[in-house]
């Protein structure tokens, strides 16, 4: 799965495949568990339970936990060929970047930076990693970097104010958010850290704004010619789409909780 499907079934089917079927765990839970920031590649999913790693198919079963350190890890992500998986891990009381293979071996420190470093993503082409950071600027906004799976070519996007985004098939094009409020659990939120995307072109350095709602349009996810994203638009967090080609909103769920 390339970088800018990230959320494809994470944000969209994961909660309708996934949560509800109670057999991922023992059936002895009375309580269904808190799971946490799916990823998914193909048939396989990755989710956060317990400040572990865990995998589980996409049609239910047994899930499989393959991470045991005492440290906390947190966001995985699959590589575009679904052989890795990128994690936070959150070890000697700071957060890097690691990778490690789908079944929780050869884990592998790529970021050693004493600041935070939050994984994103995958390039969809260039098989790095994409990640989020102050590390040249603890004091200003996050910018997104990318490295290789072994901690070398370490490059920087473009872009001066970025915290999510989604590119194109080919990775001449991106859409992101500036800031980022992923943590948070406000709603209708309208203050000054609410979320827009923009649209920006590496190789025309051409930059848009797509949208300007009040409250917050995050999580963008960019399939075919349209963008999907969270918003609260309808007074609930439901989906939307953006048509890259006439720049019609739809709703595309309906949730009224």
């Amino acid at each position: 799965m390339r970088f800018g499907s990230l959320l494809k079934l994470s944000s969209i089917f994961i909660i309708v495949l996934f949560f509800p079927a109670t057999s991922v765990f023992a059936q002895d839970i009375q309580e269904m568990p808190i799971m946490l920031q799916p990823d998914v590649h193909d048939t396989l999913v990755a989710f956060v339970y317990g400040g572990d790693i865990w995998t589980v198919n996409a049609n239910g079963g047994v899930a499989r936990k393959i991470t045991f350190h005492d440290g906390e890890e947190s966001y995985p992500k699959f590589s575009p060929a679904g052989n890795l998986i990128a994690f936070n891990g959150y070890y000697d009381g700071n957060n890097d970047v690691y990778v490690m293979n789908v079944y929780g071996g050869d884990i592998t420190r790529v970021t050693y930076h004493p600041g935070s470093d939050a994984v994103v993503g995958w390039h969809p082409v260039k098989n790095k990693i994409i990640f989020r950071s102050r590390r040249f600027s603890p004091n200003t906004a996050y910018r997104l970097y990318q490295v290789s799976p072994d901690g070398s070519g370490l490059e920087d996007l473009p872009i001066h104010e970025i915290y999510f985004g989604t590119f194109s098939d080919d990775g001449n094009e991106i859409v992101y958010t500036q800031v980022g409020r992923e943590e948070r659990n406000w709603k209708r939120y309208y203050g000054g850290t609410s979320e827009d995307l923009f649209h920006y072109d590496f190789e025309t350095k051409e930059l848009n704004q797509l949208t300007d709602f009040k409250g917050s349009d995050r999580f963008p996810l960019w399939i075919g010619d349209k963008v999907y994203f969270n918003s609260d638009r309808s007074y609930r967090l439901n989906i939307h789409s953006y048509d890259l080609n006439s720049g019609k909103v739809e709703q595309v769920t309906n949730h009224s909780e």
